[in-house]
């Protein structure tokens, strides 16, 4: 367990290259225990290994299927375009898992990249948005929260809000990587370019996976910005 943690210390922090062997060792001292299977495939996502974090997280639901290790193999499936192999993955996560406002919000994202379920993807984002607000109204303080509800708001078109909000997630955790990767999306949804660089250089300054960033639907056009070749220059010298 104290192996489990310590890798999953670092997979939230960005530290790769500190949490994957760790995980692995989990797996190997543990190899009946999903846990170890779903952290590294995590790892693995984060360090841009998608067809070993697929290995994995597909291990991991043959041992224990978790609502997890379904949204997690279901993303890889996303950003590796294989969006109509990642529906039925989001769906199922999102019956085991349906009161979590992050689950919905990706299977949105996944209806919305499969042209027969385009229509639906508006209503898994309100329902994202109804599940983060119901916590909110019991715990304000909760950036992680604060900051799923103002991406969906943002994915719905409601601007005002969800600018709003993401402001709220970064005053409550102004170091979070999470955090300022949705304030990134955010902002660039909003259609401002300049927040939105500035949040993507300290998402990525707290170990925003490069792959996540070169994959994002909603980044397309920044990734064309000269400003964008900068940041992740810089990435690579500071590594």
């Amino acid at each position: 367990t104290s192996l489990y943690d310590l890798g999953m210390f670092y997979y939230r922090r960005g530290r790769t290259k500190q949490a994957v062997p760790l995980l692995q060792r989990v797996t190997r001292l543990a190899p009946d225990n999903s846990s170890g299977y779903t952290g590294l495939g995590a790892a693995y996502w984060m360090d841009g290994q998608l067809e070993d974090a697929a290995t994995n997280l597909k291990k991991s639901l043959e041992l224990r299927p978790t609502a997890t290790a379904y949204t997690s193999l279901g993303t890889v499936y996303f950003f590796l375009d294989r969006c109509a192999e990642a529906l039925p993955l989001m769906e199922q996560a999102s019956k085991l898992a349906p009161k979590s406002e992050q689950v919905w919000g990706n299977l949105g994202d996944v209806y919305a990249c499969v042209p027969a379920t385009k229509d639906k993807a508006a209503a898994a984002y309100q329902r994202a948005v109804q599940l983060g607000q119901d916590k909110l109204a019991v715990n304000a303080n909760a950036p992680d929260v604060w900051g799923v509800v103002a991406l969906y708001q943002a994915k719905l078109g409601d601007k005002v809000k969800a600018l709003a909000n993401i402001e709220k997630a970064r005053r409550l955790a102004p170091a979070s990587r999470k955090v300022a990767w949705e304030a990134a999306l955010v902002y660039e949804l909003g259609g401002n370019r300049d927040l939105a660089m500035a949040a993507l250089r300290d998402a990525m300054n707290a170990g925003q996976p490069l792959e996540e960033i070169r994959r994002e639907p909603a980044l397309a056009n920044l990734r064309s910005d000269p400003r964008f070749a900068h940041l992740t220059a810089e990435r690579k010298v500071r590594q």
